[in-house]
């Protein structure tokens, strides 16, 4: 009434033989107004005036009994150390606004530090596609303001429903768009992910495979095998490189190495993979007094972790192994060459030798061997190999070539000059066989 909210409150009397009926009168216009507040503080995000995550999971029950697309959106902040915390805040609530701006259609919330989720009511693979594209350059094309001469740099999951999934369930929902972000962010050749059951079901099998590896970590009872590297001039073993498995389970050692790094486990599981070869080789000693050169592969990740060294170095001291039996292959992509000069130098004052799948580092610093992954289909690869062979063994360094899988490789190999190769061609050999092995060997040189 007037713009006020009145609450009217009935009253029976009784008046002798009469029941009288009394009405009073409440003025609650302020509570009702302090009670929407509250309410809109709960589903509002404070900052940037959006509705939050808490407000997207009480209307799913209204968007998944519709045609709906939702988008997730991550702002890169990856810069926001160098800003600070208040500039970063103008940043993405900048971000937030003129992304509120372009979805008209649509409603946008705030689920994450960095994070906007968009609904959209429409799932026509058509419109969505041509609304992500639009919105894409006006990203490109808007000027930042809260901070000059930067972009708005993003990656988005996409989940169109119910043409994709019928799952009713909130979290399983959100899990499925997470699940399509992150798949954006692995990609560089577009934005944008648009979901599959097939991610999903992509994303089970590698949680299944990082629970095993999860749990032999924790039980610390990874396998150890050795690639053998043969001097094909000799068809002898030139060397042997250790490889780390989970047990009793096929799966081939690079995707557990790229799953591990996909989810921040690479540098647990390279530690671990160090200290069972450092033990193998204590075993070998004490029951054999042999040892023998292994070489032990470890991530960018692992070589760059500034604790590292300590760790190496002292894993061997601890075990009285000489520093000179210990091979490392580094596989760098990243790296800036000078930025390690001394962790380099302080490993090869060891005794420690280093190789590497990085050309620039051989040329930088004392490697002894450059891996490279052998591509033989065109003579313009071939002709590069010779002379890259040529060039390092005039510094004494070592070129191998890996990805050898069959004997033509073999012959291009020895006419391109270059000895040294590893491949399916050469079966690994489990950790015990080579034990095995040398036991024998030590027996036979005996009688």
């Amino acid at each position: 009434y007037q713009n006020l909210y009145i609450r009217e409150k009935l009253v029976s009397i009784l008046d002798e033989d009469e029941i009288k009926v009394v009405s009073i009168f409440d003025d609650i216009t302020q509570m009702v107004i302090e009670l929407e507040t509250s309410e809109q503080k709960a589903i509002t995000d404070r900052e940037t005036n959006l509705y939050n995550l808490s407000h997207l999971k009480s209307e799913m029950t209204s968007l998944t009994n519709q045609k709906t697309t939702f988008i997730s959106i991550e702002l890169n902040l990856d810069n926001r150390h160098i800003y600070g915390p208040d500039n970063t805040s103008l940043y993405f609530k900048e971000f937030a606004q003129i992304s509120d701006d372009f979805f008209v259609d649509g409603v946008v919330y705030r689920t994450d530090f960095n994070e906007l989720m968009v609904t959209l009511p429409y799932n026509d693979i058509r419109a969505v596609n041509n609304i992500l594209k639009n919105y894409i350059t006006h990203l490109e094309e808007y000027q930042v303001t809260s901070i000059p001469y930067e972009q708005f740099q993003v990656k988005m999951g996409v989940l169109r429903y119910p043409v994709v999934t019928n799952q009713t369930n909130v979290d399983m929902i959100l899990k499925f768009i997470d699940i399509a972000k992150e798949k954006a962010k692995l990609r560089k050749d577009t934005i944008y992910h648009q979901f599959t059951y097939g991610d999903y079901e992509e994303e089970a099998f590698e949680q299944s495979i990082l629970n095993y590896l999860n749990d032999s970590l924790e039980k610390k009872n990874l396998t150890l095998s050795f690639v053998q590297i043969i001097d094909i001039k000799k068809n002898l073993v030139w060397q042997y490189e250790s490889e780390i498995n989970i047990p009793n389970m096929n799966i081939d050692n690079k995707y557990i190495v790229t799953l591990a790094k996909k989810r921040n486990r690479i540098i647990d599981l390279d530690r671990h993979h160090i200290l069972k070869v450092l033990n193998f080789l204590v075993k070998l000693s004490q029951e054999t007094r042999v040892l023998i050169k292994i070489t032990i592969p470890i991530s960018e990740e692992t070589f760059v972790d500034p604790t590292f060294n300590a760790f190496l170095i002292g894993a061997i001291k601890e075990r009285k192994i000489p520093f000179s039996f210990i091979r490392l292959k580094i596989d760098l992509t990243n790296i800036k060459t000078h930025h390690y000069a001394h962790k380099i130098h302080e490993l090869l004052n060891t005794g420690i030798s280093l190789d590497t799948t990085a050309l620039a580092m051989v040329l930088t610093y004392p490697f002894n061997a450059l891996y490279i992954d052998f591509n033989d289909s065109d003579i313009k690869w071939q002709t590069y190999y010779s002379n890259l062979f040529k060039m390092l063994d005039e510094f004494h360094i070592a070129l191998i070539a890996t990805n050898i899988n069959s004997k033509d490789q073999i012959d291009t190999l020895n006419r391109l000059g270059i000895r040294l190769a590893c491949g399916r061609l050469y079966p690994n050999i489990p950790s015990d066989k080579l034990f095995n092995q040398i036991v024998e060997m030590k027996k036979n040189e005996k009688a």
